[in-house]
């Protein structure tokens, strides 16, 4: 039996840094939407939070604070092979 559909609850942490939380939709091997996104950083502040689908993957930017520091940050989200992958930079 193969499963067509599903939600499934993502989580990701970039260590010392920020933790992303969000509940990702699929449909075969392509992602169909993203829903309760969540950023959290250890220290500073997140603004300009925005998801994208692209592809049958899906990829959150976002821009975190820390004094007088910015710093631009990403993850993508994708299927490749049935396992669900999440990449940041």
């Amino acid at each position: 039996m193969t499963v067509q559909a599903a939600t499934v609850h993502v989580n990701h942490i970039s260590r010392g840094s920020w933790s992303m939380g969000c509940n990702v939709t699929t449909s075969g091997n392509k992602i169909t939407g993203i829903r309760d996104l969540s950023i959290k950083v250890s220290s500073g502040s997140v603004t300009n939070k925005q998801a994208y689908l692209k592809s049958g993957s899906a990829k959150i930017q976002f821009t975190r604070h820390l004094n007088l520091l910015t710093y631009h940050s990403s993850a993508i989200i994708k299927i490749k092979n049935g396992k669900l992958y999440v990449t940041a930079n």
